[in-house]
């Protein structure tokens, strides 16, 4: 059949990609021989059945040692115990982040020898959100001591290689309703983590179309963001291949030589150059051959695109002077977040320092609190100020103090620190007519 139409990625580019490079990374770490594609797929009625002549105090043990089946290496001798929530705060971390909600104790070398498991996850309707933390845990720390950085969804993603997208894309969401409200009102909806049932869903069709799994043969079991998110995610891999890694390479490094960089900056797939720009940032040290490639990417219409190629700037000691004026124009006249992620990236230039602190103080006498903390930010770097800049961030503290900015306003404080001999009478002397801003500020100030 030939489609009229390029189909469409059923998720936005920046988490297409996010999720992309994490399956990717996941994959690299595990290694083709740690994964069956084969594996049986397991639904959420599938773990009912395993739990169902269970106790609330038994299921936790049975489940681990069910998942870590799933994997390589012993689980002999783990048990579980509870942690009581009562308190709402507890009660509201634990159902936060699914990771999060199983915490295990570890050997001196590194296995589990147990874990403790949030009470308040084992009612309805948190169990499916609970059995999802177990299963991200379990896979996320395995037993023989290997663990990958926490923080990032990965923990979440993690489980999609053995067999429990359909848990976990299950358990993204929280739906719940108050049934002494009226129709539609009253409705307590919760996400579960970082990881939404859409992008699960394009989770498992990354799994599909790169190590061949099959979770398109269980989509009527998905919840129905879940099942969209797979379906269009298979079709749009299937019809365009537009992914940010080779399916081919998929348990490969990637390759970072100079060629092949400026290639995929040079191609046509958004998926890939964001990708590659992303490797970049997260790499160290750009050159200045690397950094004269992203002009085009600084102007792209994408802001996710540009905003990862000035950070990439950021991290080239020595920008060649058509990547600085393009950072510049961008840091001056860029749309809101890419103008941000500019102004973040400028760095003291012996060249350019007159030039860059102008346009940062510029930038800062009208900016709001968000670009604001960026220039403060990016002015701190420097070590001598032009005199303009005292009345542009007195203003800026008073915005911040407005809107409840706190980062803003310390990250601020510290830089009236560095311009005023005594921040204290600048303060009272610019705020004369606004006592409040006064005090708040100086409360800050003898914090700081």
């Amino acid at each position: 059949m030939i489609w009229p139409f390029r189909p469409q990625p059923p998720v936005p580019l920046s988490p297409k990609v996010r999720y992309e490079r994490e399956f990717h990374s996941i994959a690299q770490w595990l290694g083709q021989s740690r994964i069956d594609p084969q594996q049986t797929t397991i639904l959420p009625n599938d773990v009912d059945a395993l739990i169902a002549d269970c106790s609330v105090e038994q299921w936790p043990n049975r489940l681990f040692h069910f998942f870590r089946a799933r994997m390589p290496g012993s689980a002999e001798g783990v048990e579980f115990d509870w942690i009581d929530a009562d308190d709402a705060a507890s009660q509201e971390q634990a159902s936060d982040g699914q990771a999060a909600a199983v915490t295990f104790t570890r050997t001196d070398d590194g296995q589990i020898s147990g874990g403790r498991f949030h009470r308040s996850l084992a009612e309805f309707p948190y169990r499916l959100s609970a059995v999802a933390a177990m299963a991200a845990a379990v896979h996320f720390r395995d037993t023989s001591g290997e663990e990958r950085p926490s923080g990032t969804p990965s923990a979440e993603v993690l489980p999609v290689f053995f067999g429990l997208g359909p848990v976990m894309a299950n358990a993204a969401l929280h739906e719940t309703e108050d049934h002494g409200s009226t129709a539609g009102q009253g409705a307590d909806t919760r996400r579960n983590g970082n990881v939404s049932a859409l992008e699960y869903g394009y989770c498992m069709a990354i799994s599909d179309w790169a190590i061949g799994t099959n979770y398109a043969s269980v989509s009527n079991m998905l919840r129905p963001d879940a099942r969209e998110g797979l379906l269009n995610g298979i079709r749009f891999l299937q019809k365009t291949g537009d992914c940010s890694f080779e399916r081919e390479s998929v348990f490969a490094e990637p390759d970072s030589s100079f060629d092949v960089v400026q290639s995929r900056l040079g191609g046509s797939s958004k998926s890939v150059l964001l990708a590659t720009l992303l490797d970049l940032r997260d790499s160290g040290s750009v050159s200045p051959e690397v950094a004269n490639l992203l002009q085009d990417a600084l102007d792209d219409q994408d802001p996710s695109i540009g905003c990862a190629a000035a950070a990439v700037l950021g991290r080239c000691s020595d920008i060649p002077e058509p990547a600085f004026e393009a950072l510049l124009w961008q840091a001056e006249s860029g749309t809101a977040a890419v103008s941000r992620a500019a102004v973040a990236a400028l760095q003291p230039n012996p060249q350019h320092d007159e030039r860059i602190k102008a346009l940062l103080t510029k930038r800062l006498h009208t900016a709001d609190p968000a670009l604001a903390t960026a220039c403060i930010h990016s002015l701190l770097r420097f070590n001598d100020y032009p005199s303009e800049l005292n009345q542009s961030l007195l203003k800026s503290l008073g915005r911040f103090v407005s809107a409840a900015a706190e980062d803003g306003m310390n990250l601020g404080l510290q830089l009236l620190h560095k311009v005023e001999q005594s921040p204290l009478d600048a303060i009272a002397h610019y705020f004369d007519d606004d006592p409040t801003v006064v005090a708040i500020l100086s409360e800050h100030l003898s914090e700081a």
